[in-house]
C-alpha cells in the first residue's frame, strides 16, 4: 500500500473496527465528528476558536446566507468563468455571485469554520468560487486574490497593533496531475499562506495525483477524513 495513503487507512481501519464504535457518536446534536478527531478536550472552551484566521475556500462558492456564517463572510471572488472574474462583498449579491449553487464548498466551510460545528467558528471565510460543480477554473486571479485580502489583513491588524493574522487556503479540488494548478498554490506557500488539501475520495494513493504530489517537498497539508 502506498505510504501516503498507509496512514490515513490505518487510522480509518482503527476507529471502523474498535470495539463500541458504533456508540461513540452521541446523540448530543452539538457533538462534531471533526473535532472529535483532533483534540481530547473542548477546543473552544480553551479559546481556540480560528479568530484572526482568513480561510479562504477554494471550491463550489460559499452560502453567505447560513447562520453558521453570519457575521464573518469576508470578500469573496468568482472565477467560474475564465473571461470574466468578479470580486464579490462579504454578503450575498446575484449581480456578482460568490455563492454555492452546488453545496460542496458550503459543507468544506462549515467543517473549517461552521459555528457550532466547525474546528475555527472565530474565523473570517472567503469564498473563491472556481467551480460550479467540484472541478473548476483555479487561475491567477484567484491567486492574487487571496495574497491581496490576505496582505490587506496582515497590514490592517499590523497597524491595530494586533496578535496576528493567518491565512489558509482550503483546496479540495484535486484531480491528476497539474503543474499549472502546483505552480498557482506554490505562490501561495511562498507567501506564508498555508495550503490544506483533500486526500480524496478514490481510495487510492492521494500523493500521485494534484496538488497533494508536491508533497513532501513543499509544506502542503493533506487531510483524509
Amino acid at each position: 500500500m502506498p505510504p501516503c495513503f498507509a496512514s490515513y487507512y490505518e487510522a480509518a481501519k482503527s476507529w471502523y473496527t474498535c470495539k463500541g464504535c458504533e456508540s461513540i457518536a452521541p446523540s448530543d446534536p452539538t457533538w462534531s465528528w471533526a473535532l472529535d478527531q483532533i483534540t481530547d478536550g473542548d477546543l473552544h472552551e480553551l479559546a481556540f476558536t480560528g479568530e484572526g484566521v482568513h480561510i479562504f475556500v477554494i471550491d463550489t462558492g460559499v452560502n453567505s446566507k447560513h447562520i453558521d456564517f453570519k457575521g464573518r463572510m469576508g470578500k469573496g471572488i468568482n472565477c467560474v468563468d475564465p473571461d470574466s472574474t468578479v470580486q464579490c462583498t462579504g454578503e450575498w449579491n446575484k449581480a456578482v455571485p460568490c455563492d454555492d449553487a452546488h453545496g460542496h464548498g458550503t459543507h468544506v466551510a462549515g467543517i473549517a469554520a461552521g459555528e457550532k460545528y466547525g474546528i475555527a467558528p472565530g474565523a473570517t471565510v472567503h469564498s473563491v468560487r472556481i467551480g460550479e460543480t467540484e472541478v473548476g477554473n483555479f487561475n491567477s486571479e484567484a491567486v492574487k486574490f487571496i495574497l491581496n485580502e490576505c496582505a490587506s489583513a496582515r497590514l490592517k491588524d499590523a497597524k491595530a497593533n494586533g496578535p496576528g493574522v493567518y491565512c489558509i487556503a482550503v483546496f479540495s479540488q484535486g484531480g491528476g496531475p497539474n503543474e499549472a494548478m502546483e505552480t498557482l498554490l506554490q505562490v501561495l506557500l511562498d507567501d506564508g499562506i498555508s495550503v490544506v488539501s483533500s486526500a480524496g475520495n478514490k481510495a487510492a494513493d492521494s500523493c500521485s495525483a494534484s496538488p497533494n504530489r508536491i508533497y513532501p517537498k513543499q509544506p502542503i497539508i493533506i487531510v483524509g477524513a
